[in-house]
């Protein structure tokens, strides 16, 4: 009876509910012997209706249509409530686990229908063809992308299982993360390196994961990036090997901005990655002061502004000679924790940072900000 419990999930094909069918028949054959089949066989008559009913042998070409033929079939309901009326709690409980499996793979099943309607419309839409165009032309030649986006409906596929994918958390909700994308297709288009940018992010789950906060951040930008001009997405910094940015921006004046993007679920420890990452932006001589260094962590319960701040103090104090050498003036361009004196040397900058007294909101931090 325990292979039941797997015949309601989304990896059984139709087998699955034929073998659940066997150790059902088998329980019944037993009450029969043991004369006590006739008070439970309205029971066994439900479950024998809905096996008939619903075509479960075909369930492996197509789960989502028999998970809603399922939760559709107008015996389905009455076999629920005659589940209670079995004697064996074995039996019971592995149907209630069967039952809950539909009820799950139905939910699934619908937004996974709801999701496909939805990018149905999007792909649609005039606004949206050009970066489409120009995306499926983006994958000539190239086995990866071709896989990836060689056609609207590879395209449509890679996007709806990467949504599906439960290591894409912490993200919007599906329609509202289409929104996103639909905004990134629409007003994009041109900046260099957007076609790279979308390459990336439909790649693996994870890209998925952290390009999707930065769409979200395009649609919705910070008050910090007001009135502040894209102009380059995920590029090579120059004289900056094996380093690159998620957003650049431009304001009236022409200063850069480099924004990076964490979407971090719950609180996790830097990296030497993380670190070398860091050191890269600083060492950028086109940073002259903090203002124009931007990192957007996904404000939750386990990442805050003082939970960054504090592991950002940890990394600077234990490299603080090393950070501080690959671009002097940037950090002489910040006053001391006084707020009168500046910066001199990399002993002040560690000083600083070892500093129990040092608010999260002293212009050395500036560069974190919550979203």
């Amino acid at each position: 009876m325990l292979l039941l419990a797997g015949a309601g999930r989304a990896g059984a094909a139709g087998g699955g509910a034929a073998v659940a069918d066997i150790f059902i028949q088998a329980e019944k054959q037993r009450l029969i012997e043991h004369s006590e089949f006739q008070q439970y066989e309205s029971a066994f008559a439900a479950w024998d209706e809905l096996y008939e009913t619903v075509m479960f042998m075909d369930a492996g070409a197509n789960i989502g249509l028999l998970i809603r033929n399922v939760a559709t079939a107008s015996c389905w309901s009455k076999f629920v409530s005659k589940v209670d009326d079995l004697p064996d709690d074995v039996v019971k409980t592995d149907l209630k686990v069967f039952i809950q499996d539909v009820k799950s793979g139905e939910a699934i099943a619908g937004e996974i229908t709801a999701i496909s309607n939805r990018l149905d419309n999007l792909f649609a839409m005039p606004q949206t063809q050009p970066f489409i165009n120009d995306l499926i032309n983006f994958s000539t030649g190239n086995s990866g992308r071709i896989a990836r986006f060689g056609d609207i409906s590879t395209l449509k596929n890679t996007i709806t299982n990467l949504i599906e994918n439960p290591i894409v958390n912490n993200v919007k909700s599906y329609d509202l993360l289409i929104n996103d994308i639909e905004h990134f297709m629409i007003n994009y288009r041109s900046v260099p390196g957007a076609l790279n940018y979308f390459d990336e992010l439909l790649q693996t789950p994870l890209k998925f994961k952290g390009g999707a906060f930065g769409i979200e951040i395009l649609s919705n930008p910070p008050p910090v990036l007001a009135g502040k001009t894209l102009i380059k997405l995920e590029s090579g910094i120059d004289d900056i090997d094996n380093f690159r940015y998620d957003l650049m921006f431009e304001d009236g004046s022409g200063m850069k901005i480099f924004v990076e993007t964490k979407n971090y679920s719950s609180g996790t420890g830097f990296t030497t990655s993380f670190y070398n990452q860091f050191k890269a932006y600083i060492s950028n001589p086109q940073l002259e002061n903090m203002d124009q260094l931007k990192y957007f962590f996904r404000s939750n319960d386990g990442v805050t502004k003082a939970t960054q701040v504090k592991k950002f103090k940890n990394m600077m104090k234990s490299n603080a000679k090393e950070l501080f050498e690959s671009n002097p003036s940037l950090f002489r361009s910040i006053k001391k924790e006084n707020g009168i004196d500046f910066i001199d040397d990399w002993d002040d900058l560690k000083t600083m940072m070892e500093s129990p007294t040092i608010s999260i909101d002293h212009p050395v931090f500036n560069f974190i900000e919550m979203f």
